[in-house]
């Protein structure tokens, strides 16, 4: 890679895929493995080595962070303010 070394683009793969677990992306962007193995093998057949990093940290850390509670469950935050919203009091 000509920027960045293999770990930071590991670790920014890890780091989006603890938001998409963490937050309602979830939902919406879910990729398979084998979407993984695709842009992997483009991104062989391109000799474009960096973004290999990037897939692997997406992959791999996705266990871990399920593992250490990750969950895209509604913050509390949000739970209160439904509340507030369902009981039609104000803030003032």
């Amino acid at each position: 890679t000509r920027f960045f070394p293999p770990r930071t683009l590991f670790f920014a793969g890890a780091l989006a895929r603890g938001l998409q677990q963490s937050s309602t992306l979830k939902k919406s962007f879910h990729p398979t493995v084998g979407v993984g193995a695709m842009i992997n093998f483009g991104a062989a057949a391109l000799d474009e080595r960096w973004i290999n990093y990037i897939i692997s940290g997406w992959f791999i850390s996705g266990s871990m962070w399920t593992l250490f509670g990750s969950s895209d469950e509604k913050l509390q935050h949000e739970k209160d303010v439904e509340e507030m919203l369902k009981s039609k009091k104000s803030f003032w």
